[in-house]
């Protein structure tokens, strides 16, 4: 039995063996995991897994692929009940209405932005997490623990939207082109801190310290 179960192919399958011999005894389970690797096998347990594969992908393409085929109708079929699928004529009028409309624009003010709250995050976090690798100081499990608490606040940090906006405005902060970037490089700046001290604890100490030998030499 002992054999049997060292003889299985997968890890998975293996796992599994272990846990039966434990739950059922050695004297059963070459015979339970034999089942399990059997059911594992079976054509219909491949046919009904393909199929919630095909049923999931359909539910996440078919909005997107309903969309795309919208955008290429005319404002009169778009609200035409009940829709149709293919029998429009398509146009390109709702592209040139979005391109008339700045939306260039807003693209080259996204990049800005992006760029110059990565830079200024990055920066910052580069910093913050070199001195929590490299070295020692009171408080810095806990100043580290706050950091990574931090994170999930950062992500949801839409629902902070208006008490961040009242206190810009009262700031008078608001209208500026560094505001943007500014309030984007705080919101990741936990996460990178996270990062980059994870990356930097991959870097010997030894090469500071050689760093160090070769400048003072």
């Amino acid at each position: 039995t002992e054999a049997t179960l060292a003889g299985l192919s997968s890890e998975s399958t293996r796992a599994d063996g272990m846990v039966i011999a434990r739950t059922f005894g050695a004297k059963n389970a070459a015979k339970l995991v034999a089942q399990i690797q059997g059911s594992r096998r079976h054509p219909l347990w491949r046919l009904l897994f393909g199929l919630g594969i095909l049923v999931v992908a359909i539910a996440n393409v078919l909005p997107m692929f309903w969309g795309l085929l919208s955008s290429f109708k005319p404002f009169q079929q778009l609200v035409t009940y009940p829709p149709t699928l293919f029998d429009f004529t398509p146009t390109l009028a709702n592209y040139q209405t979005v391109f008339d409309g700045g939306f260039m624009v807003g693209v080259r003010n996204s990049a800005v932005y992006a760029l110059a709250a990565v830079a200024l995050g990055l920066a910052c976090g580069s910093i913050a997490a070199f001195g929590f690798d490299r070295f020692n100081f009171a408080g810095q499990a806990a100043m580290f623990m706050v950091i990574v608490a931090s994170i999930p606040l950062a992500i949801g940090a839409a629902a902070l939207l208006v008490p961040k906006y009242l206190y810009f405005t009262t700031l008078g902060l608001t209208n500026h082109w560094y505001t943007l970037p500014l309030i984007y490089a705080v919101h990741s700046l936990p996460i990178t801190i996270w990062i980059v001290k994870g990356a930097m604890e991959t870097v010997p100490r030894e090469l500071d310290e050689a760093r160090s030998e070769e400048h003072t030499s």
